[in-house]
């Protein structure tokens, strides 16, 4: 027995074959299709998963609605907090101010307080 040597070299097919050069050598075939019944169970559940993630995501941006109204409500406290508190500090420097002030020191008590009808 003796043995051949095999030798491989790339060869070029015909375009008259029936695979050309680009094209995949195996192709795959369905095994069984889905019914006209399963396919409106499928699309009717897809549209039920995509319907519940929205609602997902209206109640999430609704609660942070509520938390971002209660900060903003909060905010506008304490800046009305702040504006009285800026009001008071400014009446008493004022009030002190005016008791140590040269005009103040300068006064004179009245003599007689009479009430006038």
């Amino acid at each position: 027995m003796t043995a051949k040597r095999l030798s491989f070299t790339p060869t070029r097919h015909q375009n008259n074959s029936m695979f050309t050069r680009g094209q995949n050598l195996t192709s795959f075939e369905a095994r069984g299709k889905i019914g006209p019944v399963f396919s409106v169970i499928l699309i009717v559940g897809l549209i039920a998963v995509l319907s519940v993630m929205y609602l997902f995501q209206i109640t999430k941006s609704t609660s942070y609605s509520y938390v971002l109204d209660s900060i903003e409500t909060e905010k506008a406290e304490l800046l009305a907090e702040s504006e009285d508190l800026r009001n008071e500090n400014a009446r008493l420097q004022s009030a002190q101010a005016t008791a140590n002030s040269n005009v103040a020191a300068s006064m004179t008590t009245p003599a007689t307080i009479e009430q006038v009808n």
